[in-house]
Order: C-alpha cells, then sequence, then structure tokens
C-alpha cells in the first residue's frame, strides 16, 4: 500500500525566509551599472571574460575538477534549488523511515520511506521552501473532494440534509463571485474541485480557477467538464454567470443520488440528454430507436387544414431570400446609400 503524504514543513524548513542581504544587493547593482557604463565594445569583452572567469573559478573544485560551488540554505537543511536535501535513514516524526527518492518536480520531490507505525511503504511528498509551494501545499492538504466522498460511498450519493449544506455554501461562494467589482465566472465548477476542509466536517472550499474569466472577457472557449456543461456552452453562444448556476445544479443532484445528472459520452450525448429532461415535447417529437432515437421538429397543421405545414431542412433557406433582394451588399454600397440618404433634400423620419 502506497499512501501519500504531504510534508509541507520539515526541521521548520518552511518557516525561514529567503532574502539576500542589503550587501549582495547593491554588488549585483554595482556590477550592472559597472556593465551599463561601458563605452566601447572592448570594455564589454573585458567585463564580460571577467565574470566569466570568476564564474569558472567557482566551478572549480581544491584538485582542479570541475565541480559546482554548492550553496545552503536554511542552516544546511536545504539545497541551492530550495529542496530540502534527503538522507538515507533519516526518520521524520520518529515514524517514517527514508530509503530512497522516487521522483523530483517543480513543486519539490517524492521519496519512499517506510511507515514504522502502519509497517508498511508509502510515499512521502516533500514541498521545496519557498512561499508559493507551501501556500499551494496548504490547497493539497485539505481533505477530500466531493468526488472522493461521492467513492467513499460506493456512488449511492450522501444524505440530504449534508447536500443541503453543500448548497448553502456553493451559493455563498457564488454570489460573492457575482459582485459588480469581481464578476467572475470559475468555469469549471465539478465535485472535484470542491474540497472538504476536514473529513468529518461539512465546510468546504471552491478550488481551480485555472479556466475562469470576468463577465464579458472570455479567455477559453473550450471549458467546463462535460457533464456540468451548460447549454450556451455547447451551443457555443455568449455566456455569462449562469453556466456556474448549472453546474451547481448538476452537482447538487449527483452529491444526493449518486450518478450525474446528464452523463453524455460527447458533446451531441450530452445535449440529447439535456433535451431529453426539459419540457422539449412542445417543440419536438422523439423518433422512436428503430428511426435513430433522435428528436425532430413537431408538425404543424397547415392554415387550410390541408395537412402538415412543411419546412426547408437547417441551414438551407438563405438570407436574400427571406429579404427578397439578390446577393449581400457590399460595405461600400451601404455606405454609399448612407451618405445618399444624408444628403437628400427629402426629409425622413
Amino acid at each position: 500500500m502506497v499512501i501519500s503524504l504531504l510534508l509541507a514543513i520539515i526541521k521548520n524548513a518552511a518557516t525561514t525566509p529567503d532574502v539576500r542581504t542589503i550587501s549582495d544587493v547593491s554588488l549585483q547593482t554595482s556590477e550592472k551599472t559597472k556593465l551599463g557604463n561601458c563605452k566601447s565594445s572592448k570594455e564589454v569583452e573585458v567585463v564580460y571574460y571577467a565574470k566569466k572567469k570568476r564564474r569558472a573559478q567557482a566551478y572549480l573544485g581544491e584538485d582542479g575538477s570541475h565541480k559546482k560551488e554548492r550553496k545552503l540554505y536554511n542552516d544546511g537543511y536545504d539545497d541551492d534549488n530550495h529542496d530540502y536535501i534527503i538522507k538515507q535513514g533519516e526518520k521524520f516524526l520518529d515514524r517514517y523511515e527514508i530509503s530512497s527518492p522516487i521522483g523530483k518536480g517543480s513543486f519539490g520531490q517524492v521519496v519512499k520511506a517506510y511507515d514504522h507505525e502502519e509497517q508498511c511503504q508509502v510515499a512521502i511528498k516533500i514541498i521545496k521552501n519557498k512561499k508559493p509551494f507551501l501556500n499551494q501545499a496548504q490547497i493539497e492538504l485539505l481533505s477530500y473532494n466531493l468526488y472522493d466522498l461521492l467513492r467513499n460511498t460506493n456512488f449511492r450519493g450522501v444524505s440530504l440534509n449534508l447536500t443541503r449544506k453543500f448548497a448553502q455554501q456553493l451559493c455563498t461562494a457564488l454570489l460573492f463571485l457575482s459582485q459588480p467589482e469581481l464578476n467572475i465566472i470559475h468555469c469549471d465548477l465539478k465535485p472535484e474541485n470542491i474540497l472538504l476542509c476536514n473529513p468529518k466536517r461539512s465546510a468546504i472550499k471552491i478550488v481551480d480557477f485555472g479556466s475562469s474569466c470576468q463577465l464579458g472577457q472570455r479567455i477559453y472557449q473550450y471549458i467546463q467538464s462535460r457533464f456540468y456543461r451548460s447549454p450556451e456552452v455547447l451551443l457555443g453562444v455568449p455566456y455569462d454567470l449562469a453556466i456556474d448556476m448549472w453546474s451547481l445544479g448538476c452537482i447538487l443532484v449527483e452529491m444526493h443520488t449518486g450518478e450525474p445528472l446528464f452523463s453524455g459520452a460527447n458533446e451531441v450525448d450530452q445535449m440529447n440528454k439535456i433535451v431529453e429532461a426539459h419540457k422539449t415535447r412542445k417543440f419536438f417529437d422523439k423518433l422512436p430507436a428503430s428511426e435513430g432515437g433522435g428528436y425532430v421538429l413537431k408538425k404543424v397543421n397547415g392554415k387550410d387544414g390541408s395537412g402538415y405545414r412543411k419546412y426547408r431542412a437547417p441551414g438551407t433557406r438563405r438570407l436574400h431570400d427571406i429579404l427578397g433582394v439578390e446577393g449581400v451588399r457590399r460595405d461600400d454600397d451601404i455606405l454609399q446609400t448612407v451618405c445618399n440618404l444624408q444628403h437628400s433634400p427629402v426629409a425622413i423620419h
């Protein structure tokens, strides 16, 4: 069994600030000024190669071999990349014994360890000793998301009372985002992006605003996970904050029933599932399974009672046929017409 464990603070690693001394800043500024004041290419070359020589000397070891000088931070616990220096056999919390590294990334590193309490191997995620990574780690330290909660119920859903508590908090959050000075659309509201603050409490937080945008300032065309995608987004028409309300409704139904409200296999299937659940019978008839099971417009009786009125297929009637003109007038023709009307002696009301 492998357990993902997040240790954001190790030996006060996250509490030591990463600051440079005034002398460091002054030295860097003076070097930039010196380079900026060079008046000829020769002087530039002298400065450049002098710095290159100093840098090369810093890479040489005592034996003359190339060896990068290693800077340590946080009283020697962190390397120059602000990663915790792993030591084989070291114990964390007098429980987890480090055995070997597993992987490394921009967030930090993962090591393999042995849990002496549970008598099993575990994976420990160690975050870099930098404030932005620590803030992200605090989000990860939140408990399960709502999808994990559903999975733990074997997708049977949670009680109506708990669903109401979730609904109240989500509505409060969306109301906050809808304030005139914010007008933020989350654009990806789903159970996976709603985290429990504590596994034994109903308090939740909305996360992952990576796809969010402000009203009228759309950034992405492809937004919202399919099961929670609103009809506006599916149809490619302008949308507003209401698309988050659509997602909210889908989420609340799923939380109580344990199953997605509209679980389309693709966008066409998604739209058909939405159409099935709404008052579409006023305008559409559902075809039998033998004829494809799709939807067609209802037939309308003719005015003279001679039968059903016939309509053309969607997109086959051209605009200039409806307007009774040949072709589409160009912009310059329209502008010329406007100019003629402005200079016409006839008053137009």
